[in-house]
């Protein structure tokens, strides 16, 4: 007969002490001379790296940002508070770069002509996929890879092992993509011309925003879509409905864009988490918090994010 053992985890976070050390920042390409930082509402802006730069990527997991710098070839990390920086490829192309934190992957578009990845420390270096590219954004979720092709301007997208590839939008512009997995929708740079967004399928295809556009973000828990505008040189926000668009930053330079965003619930709410896990047929004790704590992050994860 088989038996069941069950794991209870509770999780009882008073978030409101940690709440400190949850640093909700935006970081950006400063037209392409280095990484600079501020709070979500544009104040505190700082440098936080000068060097020559082009994708960013936050793993606020890990406390990490990534960056390509196009002079050197090279992909780079380091730690949130600029410590511990390394380079961790080299010769294998720089552009935009997307994160996927589920599988411990990095994606980037290298120089325009096809999209790389490696294992988060830079391990594993190869090609995903060769042709045209622009834009690049993970879904791992729903276990997909988004890209635009400049050439024959379109949307895309595949599985995560390359295969099922479709275009799901024709001639609406090529850039920076940015996925809201919360909501289902990506929001993607028409040509610098404005923001477009559809349904992850690429359905209910319409233009977000009609200004000059560079990097794009979403924070969909905050209900906001940060970019920077190139011919302004500001960094603004908006609603996902559009509104209460505001500049946030002057004079700061503009490209790429990264969010490092916790939720922070308010003063004094406490969080608690009640977890069970089930192991059928298993004959040896099962190491409770390991495998409990992982239900709870992919599971409530996922149930988030499905749409």
């Amino acid at each position: 007969m088989s038996r069941r053992r069950f794991c209870l985890l509770v999780l009882i976070l008073p978030l409101a002490q940690t709440a400190a050390a949850l640093a909700n920042q935006v970081f950006w390409n400063a037209s392409g001379s280095g990484i600079v930082q501020s709070n979500l509402d544009g104040s505190n802006v700082s440098t936080f790296r000068f060097e020559a730069v082009h994708g960013v990527a936050v793993d606020p997991n890990q406390g990490r940002i990534y960056w390509n710098n196009p002079v050197e070839n090279s992909l780079r990390w380091a730690r949130l508070d600029g410590s511990d920086v390394q380079t961790i490829a080299n010769n294998v192309g720089t552009g935009d770069i997307s994160l996927d934190l589920l599988n411990g992957k990095i994606y980037w578009n290298a120089n325009g002509s096809g999209i790389v990845s490696s294992n988060l420390d830079g391990s594993g270096v190869g090609t995903f996929r060769l042709e045209a590219v622009a834009g690049v954004a993970v879904d791992a979720f729903h276990d997909r890879i988004y890209w635009n092709n400049p050439v024959e301007n379109t949307l895309r997208w595949a599985r995560l092992d390359g295969s099922d590839v479709q275009t799901i939008a024709n001639n609406v512009g090529t850039g920076d993509i940015a996925l809201d997995l919360l909501n289902g929708k990506i929001y993607w740079n028409a040509n610098g011309s404005g923001i477009v967004r559809s349904d992850l399928d690429g359905s209910n295809l319409g233009t977000f925003q009609l200004e000059a556009v560079h990097g794009l973000a979403i924070d969909p828990i905050h209900d906001r879509i940060y970019w920077n505008n190139p011919v302004e040189n500001t960094l603004r926000w908006a609603r996902l409905d559009g509104s209460d668009v505001q500049t946030l930053a002057n004079n700061v330079g503009s490209g790429a864009m990264a969010l490092d965003v916790a939720f922070v619930p308010e003063p004094g709410t406490i969080f608690v988490g009640v977890v069970v896990a089930v192991g059928i047929g298993i004959r040896r004790p099962i190491k409770c918090k390991r495998y409990a704590i992982r239900i709870f992050s992919l599971r409530i994860g996922r149930g988030m994010l499905s749409g």
